[in-house]
């Protein structure tokens, strides 16, 4: 994966949404026989940015691996490139250095290899590589349905999807160009595809990526020789730089990305595996507003309500909205299963927090 963790806030109270417990969970639900193996079966693999770096690596040793052991959790940084004026002009972020920015989540492929984890794929018998965004948090890290399906596919490359919104909304959406499998940005698909429907009346263009992807490690092997056909992205942003009298000015650029499903043309096999929204998406990019801590946390609540009442429990709620703060810890269940014993017949005062 490329994803650390993010942070919301329930009520005042911070909530830790950690991969790395998730994957302690997968642990107990599917515990290895004894003796069957001698490293952990899974590895998870952090992708952070100079500036990011040394503040995640301390965080993850001063929370013990959040369960993990050490040698399971790898730390790369991704390279950066030089930002550019509109019309193309370094910029200076000091006197004596250029500006530059990390090279967007495509630059995965190139820091993995570079931080020697093929070598570790080889050493430790990995076969498959499960990858998610930072931002979601819902995802379900390993999720074994969608490997499981994967690999019974016997396909080199996968991505999970919900059904789009609304014509609008700013998703790209997974599909074959050329013949090829690839995914088309919001920004690059035509106003009469974005609302053209099917005979079932569903938009015919509808399978929203939202960066979770599998891989075969076998595939990424020979495609880390091919990076070079990944195009370079235009992010149009605010850096800080330095005007002719050396004072410190935010100034508009433009910083260059890859994109990590622009590898996807290099795959000679692809499944995609569509997922309910309100299960498996809420990413959070922004401070407020849609996509904000606030939604996460309503729609992490949302989801860990139903498991619980799915599973004979009841929740109050204390708002006088009728909203209601819940979460579950992934140390008592993974995906909603395992609560019975829990909350059946319990009646639970929001907010609720189940730890482990």
């Amino acid at each position: 994966c490329y994803s650390a963790w993010a942070r919301i806030y329930c009520g005042g109270r911070g909530v830790l949404f950690s991969p790395t417990v998730l994957i302690t969970m997968l642990y107990k639900c599917h515990p290895p026989e004894s003796g069957q193996v001698k490293e952990p079966l899974i590895h998870l693999w952090l992708m952070t940015s100079p500036a990011t770096d040394k503040v995640t690596r301390t965080f993850l040793e001063s929370n013990d691996y959040f369960g993990l052991l050490p040698s399971q959790v790898h730390v790369c940084v991704q390279a950066t490139y030089p930002a550019t004026t509109p019309q193309g002009k370094l910029i200076l972020s000091s006197k004596s250095t250029i500006a530059r920015a990390p090279n967007g989540n495509g630059g995965l492929y190139e820091a993995i290899d570079r931080a020697g984890a093929f070598e570790m794929f080889e050493e430790s018998g990995v076969e498959t590589v499960f990858a998610f965004a930072v931002d979601n948090v819902l995802v379900k890290v390993a999720d074994p349905v969608f490997i499981g399906y994967f690999l019974d596919k016997g396909a080199e490359c996968g991505a999970k999807v919900v059904e789009k919104r609304d014509p609008e909304e700013r998703v790209g959406l997974l599909c074959k160009r050329d013949g090829k499998p690839a995914v088309v940005e919001y920004s690059e698909i035509s106003s009469e595809d974005a609302h053209a429907r099917a005979e079932d009346g569903s938009l015919k263009y509808n399978a929203g990526n939202i960066c979770i992807h599998a891989y075969s490690v076998e595939f990424l092997k020979r495609a880390r020789n091919k990076l070079d056909i990944m195009p370079l992205h235009i992010a149009k942003r605010k850096v800080q730089s330095l005007d002719q009298d050396g004072t410190p000015q935010a100034l508009d650029a433009w910083k260059y990305e890859l994109f990590i499903f622009d590898i996807f043309p290099l795959a000679n096999s692809m499944v995609g595996l569509q997922v309910l929204r309100e299960e498996e998406f809420s990413p959070l990019k922004n401070k407020e507003g849609k996509d904000s801590p606030e939604t996460c946390v309503v729609h992490v609540s949302a989801l860990h309500r139903k498991w619980i009442e799915a599973n004979g429990g009841k929740i109050e709620a204390c708002d006088k909205d009728g909203s209601v703060l819940c979460e579950i810890s992934p140390l008592v269940s993974y995906g909603g299963e395992g609560l019975e014993a829990v909350v059946e017949g319990k009646s639970f005062q929001s907010p609720v927090y189940l730890s482990g």
